[in-house]
């Protein structure tokens, strides 16, 4: 795969999140919110982490662990590290244990602020070199 096929859909993914996000907001924020938005919300949000998954899976292989790694590299590795147990966490709030399900909303905005910044510290420098010819 071709680095900006991979910076276009990591923002791709980030806009998913986003979107997942302020479907979340209306659901919450007003009354008689409509099952439609929560299944739209329930599809994007296993649509994400489907996405998200394939990309961890996909990039693993090709980060270098015993190498000396730039600051942005490390800092993307280590987010992508801490997000994957934050969705974990969220899928079983969600599923399993319900008494915490107030929880999930908090979970779900630190989920997609950590997916923001994983795709900010390498998808965004990469946009905008190509943007503005750097």
């Amino acid at each position: 795969m071709k680095e900006g096929f991979l910076s276009g859909a990591g923002v791709l993914l980030i806009c998913l999140g986003i979107f997942n996000v302020l479907i979340m907001l209306e659901i919450l924020g007003r009354k008689g919110s409509s099952g439609k938005l929560r299944n739209i919300h329930r599809w994007a949000g296993r649509t994400f982490v489907v996405g998200f998954l394939a990309f961890f899976v996909y990039m693993l292989p090709r980060a270098r662990f015993m190498g000396g790694l730039p600051a942005y590299e490390l800092f993307h590795s280590l987010m992508a590290f801490a997000v994957i147990p934050l969705v974990i966490g969220k899928y079983l709030v969600v599923t399993r244990y319900k008494n915490y399900l107030g929880s999930a909303v908090q979970l779900g905005v630190i989920v997609m602020i950590g997916a923001l910044l994983i795709v900010v510290t390498t998808a965004g420098p990469n946009l905008l070199s190509k943007l503005y010819g750097g």
